[in-house]
């Protein structure tokens, strides 16, 4: 009995000696892992951005050796996670990985993913084929995300700070390290920008250009919250109906900077989408229109139609509530609002897209498809998301007269809005020969510099007041004759 005892405590302490000896294992490889990852990518096991900015840090980057440095980014990776899951486009970054890896491997440079679709290449020392190599690897990433994305949409964005831009080494290593990064991002942000990526070298022209957007992007945000501000302002472009009495208007943003003068209303925008301010200037221009509805235009109420242009960041599942409670949930002030909307916009998410429109449409809100004809809307979309109107761009406007492909386009146009139950705007009018021709063709509604120029909110009014009375017969005429 007691020889069994014996042995039943051996066991026993073997057994926790077993467990503990396991313990310090499994705590050793935990710690070990904690350590890889502190210094690489779990997924492609590439180095990550921790071990990059240590490495511009370092001691060895003190000697007078050239340095360049590639920060590259998938263009619409999102796009193809959202529609072939994350396992897809996991395999497609485990085989940038691969690519990045045996490039630079032989020439000695440091690769790392950085961010969810973005990898850096720090070429150290950086001789005289660095161009070459730059070029060759866009060329092969090109090639690669294209094989992979049968679609093509997918393309490869650069930005590169090469060592002649700056002087590295008379600077401490954090600032080194924070200005490559920065300069390299500036670039990038720039390549990012076009369709089908390319490679941009930062230049102290960009970085100027940054600074001047930054500025701006403060500016405005100020400017926002101003109420009684007046150099942000709308302009209203008429829109003459054929079919009806109603009028109709597209609200413009302005920007009369005190130093710069006129901003470019393209580049305002934009920089307010970069910078995150995007959803609050939307949100500021339709408090003006609905401020301009409730006062100087309540007497034009159920005659008047005013278009606004919709920006991606206000377009979201927010929106309807969002306009419930600017326009005080009132349905003649939604009723007479007309949202226009890009083909990028739609195509982008077309099932999120479709949510939203089905809401405002319950709220007696309406769409407008803005600038068709230079996008990728299909069939399927102009036939489930529900457009009032389409608005044909302005470019087959000014090339009706002297192609005669222009005007079978937009009378083909014209033809399937109408058996969708749409009508068709044109916009860039700017001639009488456009308009009669337009009318020709059955186009619907009309805008323009033939009638008007963008008019601030005063001389709008006017307008109206002379559209609505018996001094509009001659535009009138000149509209359904």
């Amino acid at each position: 009995m007691l020889a069994q005892n014996k042995q039943q405590l051996l066991y026993f302490f073997a057994t926790i000696l077993l467990i503990l000896i396991l313990l310090s294992y499994l705590t050793y490889r935990s710690a070990d892992y904690q350590q890889f990852l502190a210094w690489h990518d779990p997924l492609t096991h590439l180095k990550n951005r921790n071990f990059i900015v240590k490495t511009l840090q370092s001691s060895r980057l003190n000697r007078q050796d050239p340095v360049a440095m590639i920060l590259l980014d998938i263009n619409r990776f999102k796009e193809l996670n959202n529609t072939m899951g994350y396992a897809f486009g996991d395999q497609l970054l485990i085989k940038i990985a691969a690519l990045l890896t045996q490039r630079c491997h032989s020439f000695g440079y440091q690769c790392a993913r950085i961010g969810a679709d973005e990898f850096a290449v720090l070429l150290h020392p950086c001789n005289g084929n660095a161009e070459f190599f730059i070029r060759n690897l866009w060329n092969d990433l090109s090639k690669l995300v294209k094989e992979y994305d049968k679609t093509k949409r997918l393309s490869i964005a650069m930005g590169v700070v090469t060592c002649q831009t700056q002087d590295f080494h008379q600077t401490n290593s954090a600032l080194r390290a924070s200005s490559l990064l920065n300069n390299a991002d500036l670039a990038l942000n720039i390549a990012k920008k076009t369709p089908d990526g390319q490679v941009v070298y930062y230049t102290r022209q960009i970085e100027n250009a940054y600074n001047k957007k930054r500025i701006l992007a403060e500016q405005l945000q100020k400017l926002l919250l101003e109420p009684h501000q007046t150099s942000l302002y709308l302009c209203y472009q008429p829109i003459l109906s054929r079919s009806n009495n109603r009028l109709g208007c597209e609200a413009l943003l302005r920007w009369q900077h005190q130093e710069l003068g006129y901003i470019n209303p393209q580049y305002l925008v934009e920089m307010a989408e970069e910078y995150g301010l995007g959803k609050k200037l939307g949100v500021w221009i339709m408090s003006q229109v609905y401020l301009a509805l409730k006062t100087e235009w309540k007497d034009f109420n159920h005659r008047l139609d005013v278009s606004i242009n919709l920006s991606n960041s206000l377009f979201d599942e927010s929106l309807p509530t969002l306009m419930a409670d600017i326009f005080d949930n009132q349905e003649n002030f939604l009723n007479a609002i007309i949202l226009e909307l890009t083909e990028t916009m739609t195509i982008k998410d077309f099932a999120h897209s479709l949510a939203i429109i089905n809401r405002l449409e319950k709220m007696k809100v309406r769409f407008a498809l803005d600038d068709f004809g230079t996008g990728w809307s299909s069939l399927y979309q102009l036939n489930h998301l529900k457009f009032s109107k389409l608005k044909i761009d302005k470019s087959f406007v000014d090339n009706m007269n002297q192609n005669p492909q222009q005007a079978i386009f937009i009378a083909t146009i014209v033809n399937l809005s109408h058996q969708l139950g749409m009508q068709v705007v044109a916009e860039g009018v700017e001639q009488r020969a456009q308009l009669e021709q337009l009318k020709q063709l059955g186009v619907d509604e009309f805008q323009g510099y033939y009638f008007s120029r963008p008019i601030i909110k005063t001389e709008f009014t006017t307008f109206c007041e002379r559209y609505f009375s018996s001094e509009n017969t001659s535009l009138s005429a000149q509209i359904n004759e």
